[in-house]
């Protein structure tokens, strides 16, 4: 009799080494989607800060840069801004018209996250407006959670 087929020792051997290859495919796997997060809010991070450049730039050009509550029109769209710099997340908006896979928190205006769903609180953007003529809007980033 002659029988074509698989023997249960070569089953076995397949198995153990898919298993195998799954055990060190997953952690590189997991390790991906934590850089592709983090390479994602750093380039949602670098917009926002050349949108918050070109505000200032434009009320510079205005003559409003030192006003504490003023607005330039970018892109169309009349932005509020304060100090020269956007006044909120909603300006900061405004002036980027998209801002990726990133969502504003829906307790803080400046608090930027998600990207996507997937991703944990503390993986976001927060925008510090300008407090005053001296000091200019900053960013704050936590890719801790990424």
């Amino acid at each position: 009799m002659n029988q074509k087929g698989f023997t249960m020792i070569e089953l076995v051997v397949v198995i153990v080494i898919l298993g195998i290859l799954a055990a060190v495919a997953v952690p590189k796997f997991i390790d991906l989607q934590t850089e592709a997060r983090t390479a994602s809010l750093q380039g949602t991070l670098g917009a926002m800060k050349a949108a918050s450049a070109m505000t200032y730039a434009k009320a510079l050009v205005n003559g409003v840069a030192s006003e504490a509550s003023s607005s330039v029109t970018v892109n169309g769209a009349a932005v509020p801004t304060a100090f020269g710099y956007p006044e909120d997340g909603d300006a900061l908006i405004l002036v980027m018209n998209d801002i990726g896979n990133m969502t504003q928190d829906g307790t803080d205006p400046n608090l930027f996250t998600d990207l996507s769903g997937a991703t944990p609180a503390n993986c976001s953007v927060e925008y510090v407006p300008a407090a005053d003529a001296d000091t200019a809007a900053s960013f704050n980033d936590d890719t801790a959670g990424c």
